[in-house]
């Protein structure tokens, strides 16, 4: 540590996060930001030797080669459904089916939260921004709704590991936790309605046309996205698989042709996929190495601090900094325990700020991700995402003071 006990990590945190949303700024690839900021945190905090075997074990961890083949291929699987008309089925026949594009843009990200996909929110992508060009909504529009409909159901899924994690460490049982957690979920959702208001979506939507409707067209189109699914429910590593095969069915069925997979190969910018994958892996690997979220934690909780805070700020740091919610839990659960009484309430409001730090993150897979998708800016994108957050975290604190017993 080169500026004292503790003291080299926070700065070497603030100091990497400032580049990287420099870097993003100028419109850099993220990955390229995740990957400076990784260097920059790692020198500052570590030796150079200590940094350089965190670099090594993060780049041959079998995490990051399963996120970013997952990541790579589930992009590819996307321009294949642009080049070759697929998408536009899909879109269709999920809007004749819903009867509402907003109903589409929400339920989409949000079936796809509920399984345990690696780059879920790129297979969910390509509907979400077939109807968002449709209603005229912007990269940043586009990306909030896919990213922030996939993760409110974390709220309450009672087959999250998030949720069940947070039962097991604070010793409180799964159905009051959910009871608990209910007006989160419903504030949340109401929150991210808001967008609709902004953008006129409402109006827009209503001026929906008739669309011809295939059923056949419709299972061929979202049949190889279940599958994919099936796969990485059943093994996270078989994701990848799961891609490849799905890709083989729709050569198969005659939907793709060698043309249509080199342009596909050319659209998906694999290259940026994997670069944003391994920087995420590396920079949380480093944020992991560094220690500075113990230190983080350790001060705040020295600190004078109302109880009521310290249930939202610890958390919520964690899961930023850790850019995971489980890691976030598995910190701040224990550390919270010896200061301030746990009940079913004050667990779920550091479950509600553990997913909500990690959601704004940058190390945040989904929204680096999704954000490399849709070109969108990740600083523009939290001009949405920052209010929604603050008005649902704030439910969260409500719901502790007014049902706390």
């Amino acid at each position: 540590m080169w500026f004292g006990v503790g003291l080299s990590e926070v700065i070497g945190l603030l100091a990497s996060l400032t580049l990287i949303f420099i870097i993003v700024v100028k419109r850099a690839k993220i990955g390229l930001a995740l990957l400076v900021g990784s260097v920059t945190l790692g020198l500052i905090s570590m030796t150079p030797t200590d940094f350089l075997r965190t670099v090594i074990k993060a780049l041959l961890d079998r995490r990051t080669f399963e996120l970013t083949a997952a990541v790579a291929l589930i992009a590819l699987l996307g321009a294949i459904y642009k080049i070759t008309g697929l998408l536009e089925e899909l879109s269709n026949g999920l809007r004749r089916a819903l009867q509402s594009d907003k109903l589409v843009m929400e339920l989409i990200p949000a079936i796809f939260g509920l399984l345990p996909v690696l780059g879920g929110a790129l297979m969910s992508a390509p509907v979400v921004e077939a109807v968002g060009n449709e209603l005229g909504l912007d990269p940043e529009e586009k990306t909030f709704v896919n990213l922030w409909f996939r993760h409110v159901v974390f709220f309450i899924y009672p087959v999250g590991t998030t949720l069940l994690l947070a039962s097991y460490l604070a010793g409180v049982d799964v159905k009051p936790l959910i009871l608990a957690q209910l007006p989160v979920f419903f504030t949340s959702i109401a929150a991210g309605q808001a967008i609709w208001l902004i953008t006129g979506g409402f109006e827009k939507s209503k001026e929906r046309a008739k669309r011809d409707f295939s059923k056949k067209k419709l299972v061929e189109a979202i049949f190889p996205i279940i599958l994919v699914a099936i796969f990485g429910v059943l093994r996270r590593w078989l994701i990848t698989l799961g891609v490849i095969l799905a890709i083989a069915f729709l050569w198969l069925i005659g939907r793709l042709g060698a043309n249509n997979l080199n342009k596909a190969l050319r659209k998906a910018r694999l290259s940026e996929m994997v670069l944003v994958g391994l920087g995420v892996m590396v920079y949380r690997s480093t944020v992991e190495a560094s220690g500075v979220t113990e230190t983080i934690a350790s001060l705040i909780g020295r600190s004078s601090v109302p109880s009521i805070l310290l249930l939202v700020l610890i958390p919520s740091i964690l899961g930023f900094t850790l850019g995971t919610p489980t890691g976030a839990i598995a910190l701040a659960v224990p550390l919270l325990a010896n200061l301030v009484p746990l009940g079913s309430f004050e667990t779920g409001l550091i479950l509600t700020c553990s997913i909500l730090g990690y959601v704004v993150s940058p190390l945040h897979a989904c929204y680096t991700l999704t954000s490399e998708y849709f070109g969108a800016s990740m600083l523009k994108v939290y001009r949405y995402l920052l209010p929604v957050t603050f008005f649902t975290i704030l439910s969260g604190t409500i719901t502790v003071f007014l049902f706390h017993v």
